[in-house]
């Protein structure tokens, strides 16, 4: 039977080691409830350095909340 392995996604990518060429991955914020992710997510928005949206979704590996982005472009006004 193959093993099947799952990508955690309570974790992202930082950056690529220059010497092993292996990734270099940091565990995401988690917050105990949507209201605080929407909070962080608006603080995010507000800060005008991301060109993609902040979003808060419930992850489906921890059962917490994380702030991640979304394919929306941020407007300018």
């Amino acid at each position: 039977m193959s093993q099947i392995k799952y990508k955690n996604v309570c974790q992202k990518i930082m950056y690529l080691d220059p010497v092993s060429n292996q990734p270099v991955k940091q565990d995401k914020k988690k917050y105990n409830t949507l209201d605080d992710a929407i909070e962080a997510a608006k603080d995010i928005n507000k800060k005008g350095q991301n060109i993609h949206k902040a979003v808060a979704y419930k992850c489906s590996v921890c059962f917490k909340y994380h702030v991640g982005r979304n394919k929306t472009l941020l407007k300018k006004y």
